[in-house]
């Protein structure tokens, strides 16, 4: 009786794992355009990363080189046209987004530190881009 209820017990906390990590990966939408966002912990960012193949643009946001706390880097994506797809804060330190190949900017701004890439992904399936923020020294 006893090793019936440890195996519920160990499916019960395994479901729920699961359905955690889901939840914490679950899609959001700018308009059009589907991302992820987060990766604050080792759970979220597993779980946004198992389903980073969907993504073609992947970034990873540091300070220091450590990981950025959500609501610390606001993301503006335009595309060739100068359209905003995405305008959105990062809830962590993992920023996925679906998109078609093409010419696209980044804007990336953290309390004003702002950096910007523009890139192509055209005959590439991802473009994976890391910006770390360091402090400034004097």
């Amino acid at each position: 009786m006893q090793k019936i209820i440890s195996a519920l017990v160990c499916c019960a906390v395994a479901f729920g794992l699961t359905a955690r990590a889901d939840e914490l990966s679950k899609p959001k939408k700018f308009e059009h355009t589907i991302y992820l966002s987060g990766g604050v912990t080792d759970e979220d960012a597993a779980a946004i990363k198992k389903r980073g193949p969907d993504f073609g643009l992947q970034l990873f946001l540091s300070a220091d080189h450590k990981p950025v706390a959500p609501g610390e880097v606001n993301i503006k994506i335009l595309n060739i046209s100068g359209d905003t797809i995405i305008n959105s804060v990062a809830d962590g330190p993992l920023f996925f987004v679906k998109v078609d190949g093409g010419r696209y900017t980044l804007i990336l701004d953290r309390g004003g530190d702002v950096k910007e890439k523009t890139f192509d992904l055209i005959g590439r399936r991802f473009g994976q881009f890391s910006f770390d923020w360091s402090e400034k020294t004097n």
